[in-house]
């Protein structure tokens, strides 16, 4: 998405999804530094609440999911 995409969207009043777009990218971004095996399908489903299969969570992954979901709320 644009700048100014992104600009038109937050101002006709979809923040909250700008913003739950943003820390699935991020997430997204930070953990196929460390992780390839890392699918943009698992993040998302991931943020949307629901099941993911394939994803084999250790310990670290799932204290920064924990940690951003705090931020979330």
């Amino acid at each position: 998405m644009s700048y100014k995409k992104a600009i038109e969207r937050w101002n006709d009043g979809d923040k909250q999804e700008l913003i739950n777009e943003f820390y699935a990218e991020f997430t997204y971004n930070s953990n196929k530094i460390e992780n390839s095996d890392t699918m943009r399908s698992d993040v998302e489903r991931i943020f949307k609440r629901k099941a993911v299969r394939r994803f084999i969570v250790n310990d670290i992954a799932m204290k920064a999911w924990k940690i951003l979901m705090k931020f979330r709320k």
